[in-house]
């Protein structure tokens, strides 16, 4: 998660939301204790020659399950790179924002929500939409947040509200 003086960016149009750093250790670390456990108990079963199928077994399911959080590492730190750059645009714009639904996605189990921002930049207003559908319009919907625009890259950032 991206920090800017001192409050964390929670999502981007871009990329979607942040996990909180609690989150991600819940969503990270715990799966990760228990693939490496599972991978513990498939050489010890593969060295005693006991349950030598099974062994196998447990040991591919914790790489299968391994392998999508390495890659959700990677992914997530090449968009924070990406956003701290944004960041340093010499001309970013701190200001308030109003949300909108732009379109709503009925599959899975919840609504999800493609929405866009409306701000105001000198006397231009500027309207821009978010790439994905998600929940998280459901935070923001009716309330004012604040946001940052970074004109060079063309990209908005919400802040995490001070309350």
């Amino acid at each position: 998660m991206v920090k800017y003086k001192e409050q964390n960016i929670i999502y981007t149009l871009k990329y979607g939301g942040y996990a909180t750093k609690k989150q991600k250790i819940i969503i990270l670390v715990v799966p990760s204790i228990l693939v490496i456990l599972g991978i513990i108990i498939s050489v010890l079963m593969l060295l005693y020659k006991e349950n030598i199928w099974l062994g196998m077994i447990i040991g591919l399911i914790g790489v299968i399950i391994l392998v999508p959080i390495i890659f959700a590492l990677i992914v997530e730190t090449k968009n924070d790179k990406e956003i701290s750059i944004w960041i340093t645009d010499e001309n970013l714009i701190k200001t308030t924002a109003i949300s909108w639904k732009y379109d709503t996605d009925y599959s899975g189990i919840h609504r999800r929500h493609k929405f866009g921002v409306e701000f105001n930049v000198e006397s231009d207003t500027i309207k821009k939409v978010s790439l994905r559908y998600d929940v998280f319009y459901k935070s923001i919907k009716d309330k004012e947040i604040e946001i940052l625009y970074s004109p060079k890259y063309d990209e908005v950032m919400i802040l995490e509200s001070k309350q």
